[in-house]
């Protein structure tokens, strides 16, 4: 789809992002069957076991949670051109580490 090229092409220009002191966006793609889009971020500083701490884990969640739930124009955007929804993979040394996946309808849960 065009409008989902229209999203990626500009972040995938700007890339590696840098999201705070350990966590870089090194990816940004299309998922091949669903309309979803994904995610990598590369995790650097960080054993693997403290990555997977549930308060860790909570706090990743929530994070991302309210980033895509929130209500702006261009996060309407993003939900209309993925309907299925956002994945975000998390690597260590090149290894996939954590996996959260949120959907248009997780934000009309709470």
């Amino acid at each position: 789809m065009a409008v989902q090229n229209s999203m990626i092409e500009p972040m995938k220009k700007a890339l590696p992002i840098e999201v705070d002191e350990l966590t870089t966006l090194i990816g940004v793609d299309k998922d091949k069957e669903r309309n979803i889009i994904n995610y990598q971020y590369d995790v650097k500083n960080t054993p693997e076991h403290t990555l997977l701490l549930p308060s860790t884990l909570d706090t990743i969640h929530q994070a991302l949670f309210n980033a895509y739930c929130e209500n702006t124009d261009e996060m309407q955007q993003l939900k209309t051109a993925f309907p299925d929804g956002a994945n975000y993979h998390y690597f260590i040394d090149n290894k996939e580490i954590v996996v959260v996946e949120l959907t248009p309808a997780d934000c009309r849960v709470k």
